[in-house]
């Protein structure tokens, strides 16, 4: 639950109206619920919202940069298709636009470069025969 007012002793007593009324209920709030500035950031759904922005938790943009060089490593190895690959990516895209992202997206999808589905790369073969070794 979030509640929000520009008067601190108005959300003080709400926070002591929350605590009598949920103790009817024989429950408690976390230990370290209280009342601070919205300056601080407010984190929801995987962001922290502040008064005039919304950034992603530091944390959710390193695991995601993590398992984007997996799934490209999985697929470079044929483990997933490319559909599977594209999926994830939009996914996370589609999340991480409703806040103020667009340089993060940048930099985590920019940095590993994707090999396309029709790029083969060419091998090295080692023909043996009796006088030595040719490549071809």
């Amino acid at each position: 639950m979030r509640l929000f007012s520009n008067d601190k002793q108005q959300l003080w007593d709400w926070f002591k109206a929350i605590i009598d009324r949920l103790s009817g209920f024989r429950l408690t709030l976390h230990p370290n619920a209280q009342p601070y500035p919205v300056t601080e950031g407010v984190p929801f759904l995987g962001f922290v919202i502040y008064p005039d922005q919304k950034r992603i938790k530091k944390r959710k943009g390193l695991h995601f940069q993590r398992h984007f060089q997996d799934l490209v490593a999985d697929y470079a190895d044929g483990a997933i298709s490319f559909d599977q690959l594209n999926a994830s990516i939009q996914g996370w895209i589609n999340h991480v636009r409703y806040g103020n992202t667009v340089g993060l997206r940048k930099a985590i999808l920019t940095s590993t470069i994707i090999p396309s589905p029709e790029q083969s790369y060419p091998t090295r073969t080692i023909i043996t025969s009796p006088g030595g070794q040719h490549e071809s």
